[in-house]
């Protein structure tokens, strides 16, 4: 299993939509394709991984209109 750190940034934040969220901008960046994000987990590559705590927490805030700032969690990979 691989870790890979995702930073969500700013400019993740500003261009992000609820269809195409900040936190599928930063893993776009890293060069996943085929990302869906919903409000607990992610699928990469065909695979559910779930989200760390403070990546959901981000995500409810977000799609509920209220503020958010850039961070960074980790995300275990198979």
């Amino acid at each position: 299993m691989k870790t890979l750190k995702i930073h969500v940034t700013k400019e993740d934040i500003e261009k992000g939509k609820q269809q195409h969220c900040p936190i599928n901008r930063a893993l776009r960046r890293l060069g996943f394709r085929r990302v869906y994000v919903s409000c607990r987990q992610c699928k990469l590559r065909s695979e559910w991984i779930d989200l760390p705590a403070n990546a959901i927490r981000f995500i409810n805030k977000f799609d509920n209109g209220k503020p958010v700032s850039p961070f960074t969690f980790t995300l275990k990979v198979p």
